[in-house]
């Protein structure tokens, strides 16, 4: 099972409660910094946690970092959505925050009749919504 793993900048109990609301899942565990694993900026800050996604959709983990976390540009999230619908709703959420690069529109042949979207998260992560494509594009 691949579960991606996220360094945040001081957020992660944030963010993660932010993708569990939106996705339907929950904080399945965070362990903190203390005085002996990390320094004076990151106790009580993120060492490592989980979230779930919500029925069977899958799984992130990530802790906070100290130094700056690298651009997050070299890698995307793909997030294959039931239907129209559902992914509209999941992207309406992620653009309160964020910053919307690309809205749903129809996926080029020869690929499958499906549509897709991309938004940058409050959190600096990019995202690709796809779905099947209900025509109403």
């Amino acid at each position: 099972m691949l579960i991606p793993y996220l360094h945040f900048r001081g957020n992660c109990e944030e963010a993660f409660e932010f993708y569990a609301s939106v996705f339907g899942g929950k904080v399945e565990g965070i362990s903190r910094f203390s005085a002996e694993t990390g320094t004076p900026e990151l106790i009580g800050k993120v060492m490592h946690g989980t979230v779930s996604l919500g029925d069977g959709k899958g799984f992130l983990s990530g802790s906070d970092q100290e130094e700056p976390v690298s651009d997050t540009g070299s890698m995307e999230l793909l997030f294959h959505c039931e239907n129209a619908e559902e992914a509209r709703l999941i992207l309406s959420k992620f653009m309160e925050n964020g910053k919307l690069h690309h809205d749903f529109s129809p996926h080029p042949p020869p690929d499958d009749a499906g549509m897709g979207a991309i938004v940058t998260d409050q959190f600096g992560y990019i995202w690709i919504f796809s779905a099947p494509n209900d025509q109403s594009v």
